[in-house]
This record gives C-alpha cells, structure tokens and sequence, in this order.
C-alpha cells in the first residue's frame, strides 16, 4: 500500500486571505448593519402607519428579526455549496446577494406613497438580506483560518470578525455623516444607495484571492458529499446546538447593547440617539484592535479562557450597563455602550471563528459553522423586539436581565464545550511528535524509520495512552481499564505506526478503518484517538459523562473516528467484511482492521465471517484479536475453549500470526508481514496478541477479578506512579 502524499495544496499568504475577507465581511456588515440602525431610528414612521411610537418601533424590529429568520436558509445554502463548490464561490454570490437587497431598500416608496405595499417590499428585500448575510459568515473564516498556520488559526481567523465592528462603524459613521448632510428621507436612503460602490470594491478584492487549500484537498481526495449540509445535521446536530448557545451572549447582547438601546434611550426620555450611535462608534473602532489581540491571547492560552472573559462579563455588565444609561449623562451612555462591545461582545466574537471551525471535519466543516452561526442568529434577530416588550411590561430590570440570561446560557455552553487551541493540547513526549493537522501514515513510510526507531516512538505513544486511560478510569472510578492497558500498545502499532488517516478529518474517504468490535474497550480506543489527534486529549476528561462524545461503550454517531458503535458481541467481523468488500468493489485501496477479544470467537457470526473473507479474497482485511484469556464469566478456556486458534484461522484460510501483544517490536513485525502479503484479492490475515490484563501496573496485574475493574479512589495515583517508574525504568 502506497503512502498518501503529505504535501498539500499550495497555500495563499494567509494575511492576505484574511484582509480580502475582512474587507468583504466588512461590506455586508456594512450592509446588515444600516438596516438595524434605519430600523430603530426611522422605520417605524416611514413605513409602518401608527400614532404610537412603540408600536411603529416594534413593527420595524419585527421586520429586522425577519432577516435574521432567514439567515439559516443562507446559512444552509452557503454552508452545502461551500462544502460542494468551494468557499470562494460561496463568497462571491453572497456578497453580490447582498448588495442587491440593500441597494433596492435606498429606493423603497414609504408608506405615504404606496400604503401597505411599502412594509411588504421592505419585508421581502430584509429577507434577500438575510439571505446574503447568513451566506457570508462561514465563508470568510474559512478562507481565513484553513490558510492560516496551525497555530496562528486564532489571530488569522479573527480578521475577517473586524469587518463586522468595521462594517457597524461604516454603518454608524454614513448616517452620523447622512444626518449633517442631508434632509427628510435621504437622511435614511443614502446610506443603503452608497453600498452600491462598496460591494463592487469587495467583488474586485475577492476575486484576487485563492480557493481554500483544504476544500481543494477535500475536492482532489474524491471527499465531497452529496449533501454535505444533511450530513453534518445528522452526524454533528449536538455540535451545531452547542454552537447556538455559545453565540447568545456576543449576537443577542450585541443587539441589546446597540439596536435596543437606540430606542430605549428615546422612549424612556433618557438622552439622545446620537450617544448611543457615538458609544457604537467608539466601541467598534476599539474592536478594530481588540479583536486581534483576543485571537492572538487565544492561540496562547486558549480559547475558552478568552471567550470565557466576554461571556462571564456578559452576566456581570447586564445591571450596571444600564444604570449607567439610565443616569442620561452623555458620557455614561457612551462608556456603557462602548465597553459592553470592548468587553462583552469581542473576545467571545473574536475567537468563535477558530474555535467552531476547530469542531467540525473539513469535508462538512462550512456547512456545520454555517447552521450553527446562524441559528444563534435567528434566535437574536427577536432579541431587540423582546427586550422592547420587556421594557414596556417590567421596565429596564427586564432588559437588563435578558442581557444577564444571554451570558449565562453562553458560559453554560463553554463549560461543555472542548478546548482545540493548539498550544493548550497536552503532550507528554519532550520528542517532537510524528506529523501534524494533515498527518497521514502508512507502513511503507513507518519502516523505512527502522525498526528500533519505529519502536521507540510506538512505545511512548502506548506509555501516554495508559496515563489516558487511568485518567479516564478515575472519572468513572471502575470500569474495564484492565483490558485497556492490556491492549495499549497494539492499538499504539495501530494508530501510530500503521493506519492512514487525517486527524483533522476523520471522515475522510481514503482513510483506513478501525472496527472497535468490543464497545466496552471504547476506553482505550478513546485514547488512541487522542494520540492520534483525532479527538483533543482534552476532551477525555469528559470521559461518560452526559452529553460527551466520550461515552462508556464505544457510539459512531458521537465519537469521531468511532468506525461501529458497540453492541451485540461477535458481529463486529462481519461488518468489517462488508466494508472490505466494498471498497475493493469500489476500486478503492483503503485497509480494514477489526480489533475483536479472544471471548467473541465463541459467539455471534464471527466464523461466519471469516469463511466469507477468504471466500471473497479480502486482501485488505486484517483482523486483530486480543487473547488475554478472560471473559467476564471467568477465564476462556473454562468458558469455551477456542484453542488451537491459530489452527482454526488458517483452516478457514486465513494469512495467521501469533505473537506476544505487549512486544512492539513483535508487533510490529507481525503488521508489517500482514501488509507485505496482501494484495487486491490476497488472503486475509489475522494477528493473535497475547495480552497480559492491567499491563504496566503491578496492582492491576495481580487482580483476580480483573475483567470490570472497581478501583479505589486512593489507588488511582499509586496506578499512576507505578506505570510512570516501570517505564522510566525500562528506559533507563
């Protein structure tokens, strides 16, 4: 089997990519924000006929929510192509989308010339809006941060976010400008007319900037779903619901801090519009700078620590926002507002383009950010028509702690939610570690390491899954570690030394495949995951429990890089026989492992299967059994004897080796001769690993009863320390 190659597609200087999309970002901004603006300031009397001020208010944030409804369908729509087309294609029609909804908004007739048909064309073009906004998002952080390097994701991909305070600052800044220069209606028109010019500028920008290197890998490797916008709502809804709850804090509290305040201050007599456009004004031009500085904080601390800072503040700033604007001081209203912005809004919205797109496989990666950015959006387009009714009904107090409740639900979500910087993912091994995002290893590029180097590297890959494991172990306090142990370094051999995978996509259609048969080994396949950056080593504190992707019997749908869920013991062959077969019927040159215990030889269609893959010469078939000899009603051979098995594989036609499972060199060698005599219609190997239970911890080892271990809180760090001196001391 060849390596895949490890040089990807060239790569756009990333500074450039991020400004083009800052600028484009900024446009449509731009564009999204007038309306907001013209909304709570002129609407209510141009188009909706009512003597009641807060009535006409309401009616036009109702039209403004409208646009917001309608930023899941671009969402949706962006997020499908972007995944199917490319990111570049999805930002140009977007931008051209909504330019044309806001250009034709400058040349409504009002309600006084044309009645009712003046909020029905309003309504229609806020949708257009909508939809070209809800397209943009996704597009732009993606451009951004796939050109970006690894470990600069948070700073690159916080670029793109300033075209949002630059685009508020435009917005602000035309009808501070509009209102000296002109009179009546144009005040409101010439805001939305001078758009015209700055989208052909972001057309022109845009255009000179390359397609995202990962949608062209994604699009060389044949990974592009059909629906790739179905896909992720199948396999990631918990991901993109998380998305939801994380946003509410920066997108509804942005609202409340800005549109809502602009009719509050005017319906309560408390000041002029102008101190809260000024406070707006000041806040964004701080978040030109801000911005970066929360992106680049996040690829050195994190980016929970950072989005924890806005969203925490959220929930502190509710109350004193508004007593400050309650005092009418037009230098209180201007702080209030601004650092509601500074402090509230930026370093959650700074780091939400790395740290969503770090969440989702590339091949459905513009679709996953896309529906979750934007069903957050939809919930926060009714927030400024909410917190209207809640001051009409409970005074500033209801306002002010919706604003309070948005934080809370965000903080919420972040508590839940792994850590994926980069710089904050652990790593034991002082040596550098083998590969990167776009790591593919294969046997034929292991061995030409050499041996001894290959072992090395496989054994400090086996002693750090243990710490997971035990790790792991102790947040349940029982469970089947003893195996895990056991069975550490075949699954190092494994995922370390022999599969060929994309870590950052874990979906990927020319990977290898991993069955995990035995569910309730999920543990120590867990930590082979993280070894191999599929799964941040972070999240395996989540180990079981509720809402992890870490539960305690192993389930495809929650788990990336989970092949199978657990069930039904002795089945787990049978599926790895279909899929081998299927990919050689496909023409495709991806292997099958099946990792199954000596206890699943007695049960279920396990010979079934194997009968059927010599039948079928599943040359791209290799099955590997844990014999460690014990079952959960007692040790094997009392329960079923299923010796000789080495006979009883090569009967069945089998390619069969048996070897000391906690040997990497043995195991080592034994992979590399199952892959030296498979071909397109070969026989199948299977590779017999005797394993010793609780490997690498002396107290383990000599447990009786060791199949579903109960572990006692003192005697987790014992477990620890004598796995870190019996390895330090076979390294010595």
């Amino acid at each position: 089997m060849s390596a895949a190659p490890t040089t990807g597609p060239p790569r756009d200087n990333p500074a450039k990519v991020s400004v083009a999309s800052m600028i484009g970002t900024a446009v449509e901004s731009y564009d999204f924000f007038i309306y907001g603006t013209a909304s709570a300031a002129y609407f209510g009397s141009v188009f909706f006929h009512t003597g009641n001020e807060l009535i006409g208010v309401l009616a036009s944030f109702a039209t403004l929510a409208v646009g917001f409804f309608f930023r899941p369908l671009g969402g949706y729509l962006a997020g499908h192509y972007g995944d199917r087309l490319g990111r570049k294609t999805v930002l140009m029609w977007s931008l051209a989308i909504m330019g044309l909804g806001t250009v034709l908004i400058g040349v409504l007739p009002t309600f006084a010339q044309v009645g009712v048909l003046a909020p029905v064309l309003l309504i229609l073009l806020r949708i257009v809006q909508g939809i070209g906004f809800g397209a943009e998002w996704g597009g732009a952080v993606l451009m951004s941060v796939e050109h970006a390097p690894e470990r600069r994701r948070g700073f690159f991909g916080a670029v793109p976010q300033i075209g949002i305070p630059a685009g508020l600052l435009l917005a602000n800044g035309a009808f501070l400008a509009s209102e000296a220069l002109f009179d009546g209606d144009w005040v409101w028109r010439v805001p939305f007319l001078v758009s015209i010019v700055m989208v052909g500028a972001g057309m022109f920008i845009r255009m000179k900037i390359s397609e995202s290197p990962d949608f062209t890998a994604m699009k060389d490797g044949g990974e592009i779903h059909a629906t790739p916008a179905l896909e992720v709502l199948r396999r990631d809804w918990r991901v993109i619901l998380k998305i939801v709850a994380l946003r509410l804090a920066e997108t509804g509290g942005y609202y409340i801090t800005t549109s809502f305040m602009l009719s509050y201050v005017v319906l309560a007599g408390l000041a002029d519009k102008q101190h809260v456009l000024v406070g707006t004004i000041v806040g964004s031009a701080l978040g030109l700078l801000s911005h970066l500085l929360f992106g680049a904080l996040s690829d050195r601390i994190g980016r929970k620590p950072v989005f924890l800072l806005g969203s925490v503040f959220t929930i502190a700033f509710g109350i004193p926002m508004f007593l400050l604007v309650n005092t009418g001081a037009g230098i209180a209203v201007v702080v209030a507002v601004s650092l509601g912005l500074l402090l509230s809004h930026d370093p959650i919205f700074a780091v939400e383009s790395s740290w969503f797109s770090e969440q989702f496989p590339r091949d459905v990666r513009s679709s996953g950010i896309s529906l979750g950015y934007n069903g957050a959006s939809m919930v926060a387009g009714l927030l400024p028509f909410l917190a209207t009714a809640l001051y009409g009904v409970a005074g500033w107090l209801g306002a002010a702690l919706l604003f309070v409740l948005l934080g809370v639900v965000s903080t919420a979500a972040a508590a839940f939610t792994a850590e994926t910087a980069p710089a904050k993912l652990p790593d034991t091994d002082p040596a550098p570690r083998k590969g990167s995002e776009d790591r593919m290893t294969a046997p034929s590029e292991s061995r030409a390491e050499g041996l001894a180097a290959r072992a090395d590297r496989v054994r400090h890959a086996a002693h750090r899954m243990r710490h997971h494991m035990l790790n792991m172990g102790e947040v349940q306090g029982q469970g089947y570690v003893g195996q895990a142990l056991g069975v550490a370094d075949v699954l190092a051999v494994s995922y370390v030394d022999q599969l060929r995978l994309r870590p950052a996509d874990p979906h990927w259609a020319q990977r290898d495949r991993f069955l995990l048969s035995t569910g309730h080994y999920a543990i120590a396949l867990y930590a082979a995951l993280a070894e191999a950056g599929v799964v941040p080593v972070a999240e395996l504190e989540t180990y079981g429990s509720d809402g992890s992707r870490l539960p305690m019997s192993g389930m495809a749908s929650y788990t990336p890089g989970m092949e199978i869920s657990g069930g039904s013991l002795g089945h787990g062959l049978t599926v790895a026989v279909g899929m081998a077969l299927g990919l050689r019927l496909r023409g495709e040159s991806p292997r099958v492992f099946n990792f199954l215990s000596d206890g699943e030889l007695d049960e279920g269609s396990t010979w079934e299967a194997a009968m059927g893959a010599k039948h079928h010469r599943l040359g791209n078939l290799t099955a590997i059994v844990d014999m460690n000899a014990l079952q959960a009603d007692g040790k094997t051979e009392s329960v079923l004897s299923i010796e000789p098995a080495e006979e009883k594989w090569a009967a069945c036609g089998w390619f069969t080796q048996r070897v000391d499972g906690n040997d990497v060199e043995a195991l080592l060698a034994a992979f590399d001769a199952a892959t030296e005599q498979a071909g397109p219609e070969g026989a199948p190997s299977v590779i017999l690993c005797d394993t010793k239970i609780g490997r690498g911890v002396p107290l383990l080892e000599s447990r009786e009863k060791a199949h579903f271990m109960r572990i006692d809180e003192h005697e987790w760090q014992l477990c620890r320390d004598q796995l870190t001196a019996g390895f330090e001391g076979a390294s010595a």
